[in-house]
């Protein structure tokens, strides 16, 4: 059986020690000689005399989803991330309609874009819109006070 020290436990083991215990050719005998030196270790840690190890680049590489884990979930859409089911903002300036790929830049910064092939007549200045999200997961801009929605995508 093969032992290991990392982080601040084999900073405290001194090198001499280590050498010590592997060069013993009795199995039971270097395994006890290994204990000791960790137990010591465990001890320091516990009394707070040694910090604790930063993580590691293994620990990192442990949390990683393993191959098997991957290849399980190849072919199925991605997690999806929550999001809310609308955004209310407003338009600045002028909106006279909008037609296919009409880009529309809302108050928060984001731009959406018509990705149908609807159309309509606006005629209005500032207007309060919601961008809201079906069941289906498809996006429409609705605009106060009117009946017809696009359907849109955001660009960005």
């Amino acid at each position: 059986m093969t032992m290991v020290l990392t982080g601040a436990a084999s900073a405290q083991v001194p090198d001499a020690e280590m050498a010590r215990c592997a060069a013993i050719t009795d199995g039971a005998a270097r395994l006890r000689c290994l204990d000791a030196l960790a137990a010591g270790s465990v001890a320091r840690l516990q009394a707070g005399t040694v910090a604790p190890a930063a993580p590691t680049a293994a620990a990192a590489v442990a949390a990683a989803p393993s191959p098997s884990d991957l290849a399980a979930s190849m072919g199925l859409p991605p997690p999806k991330v929550a999001e809310p089911d609308r955004i209310d903002s407003q338009i600045e300036g002028r909106v006279e309609g909008w037609g296919p790929n009409t880009h529309f830049r809302l108050k928060n910064g984001q731009v959406w874009r018509v990705s149908d092939g609807s159309t309509g007549d606006l005629g209005l200045t500032d207007p309060k819109v919601t961008i809201r999200r079906n069941r289906f997961g498809t996006y429409f801009l609705e605009f106060e006070g009117r009946n017809d929605s696009p359907k849109v995508r955001r660009v960005s």
